[in-house]
């Protein structure tokens, strides 16, 4: 249906039957245009009804976008666009049509410029056939910005006929500017029929139409356009040149997918051309051609401009041809050392282990680089057999070349095969190898090393046993805890220990059962030496549960002083909160200061830490009681930032007290600043306790940043609520 008879079917709807599905009072203009734009709102109406609907609904809208108030225009344009996307919404195809046919008809009223071009502006987006012929009217419209709203509306309008017009008007068009701008619009429809009206224009002696028509062309011609493509390019400025260029290889790029034997032939011939131009038809060349194009991108390889180098490496890994492999291959060997790695970088981005063998041998290379970049390769390209090659470059030590070794020996493909040989391997390696053995199969998690691995916490090399505690750490069991338990209770080095102790906390922390967990641990303790002991501590510390914090709250008592202090800092180092009262007993009653500073440091940090499922009113009150044991300024200092991090306007009234004292008068500033930033407006209790809280803080800091923040928290709490004046 044309926008004409929609418009004549809403005039006679109104007439004989009102706007309302039940011949209700016509709505106002304002209640019409409210029901709509909301869901659900509307009235059932019929087709003719809804057309009606629109037409009243758009006439009072566009009424008000002439009027000379600014105010009212605004409002004009909200409304409109309320309109169009209620209107536009998916499934409502019947309203789209009825809101683009009261647009379109208003296109014929006696509105102004500016209120057409806002017409125009929701056409674009909602027009369709419909509303093709009023728009293509404004064309040839004297308003300058109309008729470029006009064209825009067609442009984006998905109705064949709206290219009909934008082609009938630029046959017309006489204004170069105009037919620069027409041929654009049909360029960025894609439309094909204005290939060759846009192939004359191609040869047009001015440079912006030419220049337009060329681009253009290369979205909508086919392989006829590149004739008038290529005069262009020899036309005009080097900017307008360059254009043409660029048209041209964006018209080979879309023949590469329907006629590549054009394409490639246009790319070959790009190619005697310099810099950016050279570089994209090299590439061009890859997607479109073969194996015969190997050679020219080898011989890019060695241009002396750094995009062709780029390029051509892209070229060959674009390459499918199994035989381009094997040439590239073949070609390594004969590279200058600094072409090697480019070359190494495409085969392995190739993917076709073909090269496996070239890339091995480079491992060796005289320069450094090229040995770096095999080893990298090595993780897409190797295999089983590559595995001694890779180990032996990561025990020479730290350098680039370890870090390649390493990082393929990780990732590189084989799974089962490549960790079947690292296993076999862990059993005859000796020394820096026998340690990157047991690294890899840490760093790729093979379960099935866990006994070799658990083996090697024994050999005679430090380095070997410390990097098999590491991998175990990562792939052991509850099953390896005894194992772990017997090496830290019996070790006399310090460093297998603390590995030995990360290794046990790491499984227990995967297993997730802190009581079974820390059986093994527990069931050692009672027989352990002193150095044994206070290890156990400090896994059991690390492992938390019931059973574990008896034990090792009972070490507090234990006649040696090591004991004491490894067992007081496994409870500072707890878990959970669960170690809160022992180490607050400790912060209060403990003869030495330094006893209690680690428990009262323990028990802010295990009351603070996050995860906790606990109220933040009864943080408060821990904290509240870690303050009343805390003896000096330096102890409030470690108890005020937790506070500051509590979203309760109670711990207030705990910070506020230490804003009088000079040694913790910043430290309580910034804690009860960033309280009342995050509590001052969620409630009008939490605000009246800020509004009341924030002018101290700001008499009492020097920081700017604090006054900052305690200027923005009293800003919101009286927002909501006012300190009454």
């Amino acid at each position: 249906m044309t926008y004409r008879k929609l418009f004549a079917a809403a005039v006679l709807a109104v007439s004989a039957a009102g706007l309302g599905a039940r011949g209700a009072e016509p709505a106002t203009p304002d209640a019409l245009i409210k029901e709509l734009t909301t869901d659900g709102a509307a009235a059932a109406r019929t087709p003719q009804q809804l057309a009606a609907a629109y037409t009243q609904a758009v006439a009072a809208v566009t009424a008000k976008l002439a009027d000379a108030s600014p105010d009212k225009r605004g409002d004009a344009q909200k409304q409109m666009e309320r309109l169009g996307f209620h209107a536009s919404r998916p499934g409502a195809e019947t309203e789209r049509a009825a809101f683009a046919a009261a647009l379109a008809a208003r296109l014929e009223a006696d509105l102004p410029p500016a209120a057409k071009v806002w017409v125009l502006r929701h056409l674009e987006f909602v027009g369709r056939a419909e509303s093709v012929p009023p728009v293509a009217a404004q064309l040839a419209a004297t308003d300058p910005a109309l008729r470029e709203a006009a064209r825009q509306a067609l442009q984006n309008n998905p109705a064949p006929e709206a290219a009909a017009a934008l082609r009938a008007a630029l046959e017309s068009a006489d204004a170069p500017v105009w037919k620069a701008a027409l041929a654009n619009a049909l360029g960025t429809r894609g439309d094909t029929e204005a290939a060759p009206a846009l192939a004359k224009l191609a040869a047009s002696d001015d440079e912006a139409v030419r220049s337009a028509a060329v681009v253009a062309l290369a979205k909508v011609g086919d392989k006829s356009a590149l004739d008038p493509i290529a005069s262009a390019m020899t036309k005009g400025s080097e900017a307008a040149k360059l254009l043409a260029t660029d048209a041209c290889l964006r018209l080979a790029d879309r023949l590469t997918a329907t006629d590549k034997a054009t394409a490639l032939a246009v790319y070959r011939k790009l190619t005697a051309q310099p810099g950016q131009v050279k570089a994209a038809a090299l590439i061009g060349m890859a997607r479109a051609g073969g194996a015969a194009e190997l050679p020219a991108l080898m011989d890019a390889l060695d241009d002396a401009d750094p995009r062709t180098r780029g390029a051509a490496t892209e070229g060959l890994i674009l390459l499918t041809a199994p035989e381009v492999t094997r040439a590239m291959a073949d070609r390594l060997a004969a590279l200058p050392a600094a072409s090697k790695p480019v070359m190494l970088y495409a085969l392995a981005r190739r993917g076709d282990k073909a090269a496996r063998s070239a890339v091995a041998a480079a491992a060796a290379d005289a320069d450094v680089n090229v040995r770096v970049a095999a080893l990298r390769s090595l993780a897409t390209l190797g295999d089983k057999s590559d595995v001694t090659l890779l180990l032996k470059a990561a025990a020479q030590g730290p350098g680039e070349e370890q870090k390649a070794a390493r990082d393929s020996l990780d990732i590189m493909a084989g799974g089962a095969e490549i960790d079947a040989v690292l296993v076999g391997a862990l059993a005859t390696a000796t020394g820096p190898g026998k340690a990157e053995v047991a690294r890899a199969l840490g760093a790729r998690k093979v379960a099935a090393g866990v006994p070799a691995l658990t083996a090697a916490t024994a050999d005679p090399d430090p380095v070997v046993r410390q990097e098999s505690f590491k991998a175990l750490g990562v792939v052991g069991g509850p099953d390896v805890l005894p194992a772990l338990v017997s090496a830290i209770t019996k070790t006399t080095e310090n460093a297998d220990r603390d590995q030995a102790v990360q290794a046990y906390a790491s499984i227990a922390r995967r297993a997730g059962d802190a009581d079974r967990s820390a059986q093994p641990a527990l069931a050692a303790l009672p027989a352990a030496e002193k150095a044994g002991k206070v290890a156990l501590y400090q896994v059991l510390g690390r492992v938390g549960g019931a059973k574990a914090l008896d034990a090792v709250a009972a070490g507090l008592a234990a006649p040696e002083p090591a004991l004491r202090d490894a067992a007081l800092r496994a409870l500072a180092d707890w878990p959970d909160d669960a170690a809160a009262p022992a180490l607050l007993e400790v912060a209060r009653s403990a003869a030495k200061q330094n006893e209690r500073v680690v428990a009262l440091r323990g028990y802010v940090r295990v009351v603070a830490q996050p995860g906790s499922n606990r109220a933040p009113a009864e943080t408060t009150k821990m904290l509240g009681a870690a303050l009343a044991v805390a003896q000096r300024p330096e102890d409030v200092k470690t108890i005020l930032p937790a506070l500051g991090d509590l979203k309760d306007p109670a711990a207030l009234a705990l910070i506020l007290p230490h804003l009088d004292l000079p040694a913790t008068a910043e430290e309580a500033a910034n804690a009860a600043a960033k309280v009342g930033r995050a509590t001052g407006d969620t409630s009008t209790a939490a605000a009246t306790i800020v509004n009341e809280a924030m002018p101290k803080v700001l008499a009492a800091t020097k920081n700017e940043n604090t006054k900052k923040l305690a200027q923005e928290a009293l800003d919101r709490a009286q927002r909501k609520a006012p300190k009454p004046r």
